[in-house]
This record gives C-alpha cells, sequence and structure tokens, in this order.
C-alpha cells in the first residue's frame, strides 16, 4: 500500500511547494504516513558494494607492488651473480697472469700508457736486488718507471737512457715491442 501512496505524495508535496511559493496559502507539511526511500548512494548494497570496490582497489594496489619489488629483487639477484662471477673471472685471470710472469726468468715489468708500474715478476725482483735498487723500486707496483729512467739518464746512465727511449717509442705507438738484453 505504500508504494501506491508515494506518487501521490510527490504530487501533493509539489502542489503545497508551489502554493507556498507563491504566497497563496501557509500549510505546514502533512504527514501522509509513508516514507521517501532513500537515495541509491545511501543503500545498503551500494555502501557495501563501494567498500567491496576501495578493498579490490587496495588489494590489486598492494599485489601490483609486490610483483613491482619481486621483479626488482630477481633482477638485483641476477646482477649480483654476474658481477661476483665476473670478479671470480678478473681473480682467476690475475692469478694466471701474476704466475705466467713469474714463470719466465727475464725480468718483466708491466706498464700503463703513463708509465706506471702495474706488475712485475720474481725475475724483476731479484733483478733489482741483484743491482742495488731501492726496495720500493724492487717492489715496483705504483711508481713511475719513466720518472725512475728519466733522473738515471740525467745522471750520465746510458742504460737508462736506452730504456726511457724505448718505452717512449713503445708507448707513443712508434714501435710494438721494445727489448733490451
Amino acid at each position: 500500500m505504500s508504494t501506491k501512496r508515494w506518487p501521490l505524495c510527490v504530487a501533493l508535496c509539489s502542489l503545497f511547494a508551489l502554493v507556498g511559493q507563491a504566497g497563496l496559502a501557509q500549510t505546514e507539511a502533512a504527514d501522509l504516513g509513508g516514507t521517501a526511500p532513500a537515495s541509491w548512494t545511501q543503500t545498503w548494497w551500494f555502501r557495501i558494494g563501494l567498500g567491496l570496490l576501495m578493498s579490490a582497489l587496495i588489494v590489486g594496489a598492494v599485489r601490483m607492488r609486490l610483483r613491482s619489488i619481486t621483479r626488482r629483487k630477481v633482477e638485483l639477484q641476477q646482477e649480483v651473480r654476474r658481477r661476483r662471477e665476473a670478479e671470480e673471472s678478473l681473480r682467476e685471470a690475475e692469478t694466471l697472469g701474476r704466475s705466467t710472469l713469474d714463470v719466465l726468468t727475464s725480468p718483466v715489468v708491466v706498464l700503463d700508457e703513463k708509465g706506471t708500474i702495474v706488475k712485475v715478476n720474481q725475475a724483476w725482483k731479484q733483478f733489482g736486488e741483484k743491482n742495488s735498487a731501492s726496495s720500493e723500486l724492487i717492489a715496483g707496483v705504483g711508481w713511475n718507471y719513466l720518472g725512475v729512467c728519466s733522473r738515471a739518464a740525467a745522471e750520465g746512465s746510458a742504460v737508462a737512457l736506452r730504456v726511457l727511449e724505448g718505452l717512449r717509442a713503445v708507448l707513443t705507438g712508434r714501435a710494438q715491442i721494445f727489448d733490451l738484453e
């Protein structure tokens, strides 16, 4: 019965409102015994649906973030593994290079492009000890060998002058190899 009264209630309320606005009559709203239905946004099913939608959005966002974090973790683990493998390969290469240099019976010194000593072999160390070289030069690594040869050449050493010229020729690309017997 309340559903049949609803259209009548709306019509009467509209009529009373128009009359009241026109100033034709001052009436108070009459209670017709019915209730107006709530707006659809105020219903329990809308509120539950909205809550479920918000929950689904939050869960989806959390899942996306977790997937992103998991993906980044895997990438970082792979990067760490690659770096460890590269470090191990480098250590093996250095060990091989060091042992290869030490097997050679001739004194060998490895220089960088500026003439700084990078590596020396055991024969180099023994050669330095026999010729009363300083302990720093015997160890060699980190010293600028071109500077050492320049100072020795300036003091009159013909051998140091030949070494200096030969090394400069190799470092500048004018020669491929320099050997001094």
